[in-house]
């Protein structure tokens, strides 16, 4: 009977061991996602388009933001179910940086823009979308 105990305690611990990983994975957020969020500057609804591609914990794409003539993501990264990049965003001829970061849920996402220059930040809300743009 303590044979079968302490097969049963390895066995229970190898599964622990084996599951562990599973449980830690980063979400795959690969794919076209739409955010919104309401303009800082009372503009009402913005949509945010990306197409997004995800390797290991690196993530990549193209955004679309019709407010803006020319858009980027930087430094993109995958943490858990945490979603963060750069957004790299030309307005009225210069470059500025906006923060952003979200809690990925399955085809969802909710997180918060943080603004250049300390100017605060906007919430957002997003989903998974069949095409950008």
């Amino acid at each position: 009977m303590a044979h079968f105990l302490t097969r049963l305690g390895v066995f229970a611990v190898a599964l622990a061991l084996i599951a562990l990983p599973l449980a830690a994975q980063d979400v795959d957020v690969t794919g076209n996602w739409e955010l919104s969020f309401q303009d800082p500057q009372g503009g009402g609804a913005v949509t945010l388009y990306l197409a997004l591609v995800q390797e290991g914990t690196t993530v990549t794409g193209t955004v679309e933001l019709s407010a803006v003539p020319d858009a980027r993501i930087s430094n993109g990264m995958v943490d858990g179910s945490t979603l963060s990049f750069g957004l790299d965003v030309l307005y009225e001829g210069q470059w500025y940086t906006l923060g952003v970061g979200g809690a990925v849920d399955g085809d969802s996402v909710t997180g918060y823009i943080e603004l250049p220059e300390g100017a605060g930040s906007i919430p957002f809300t997003g989903a998974r979308a069949e095409g950008i743009g």
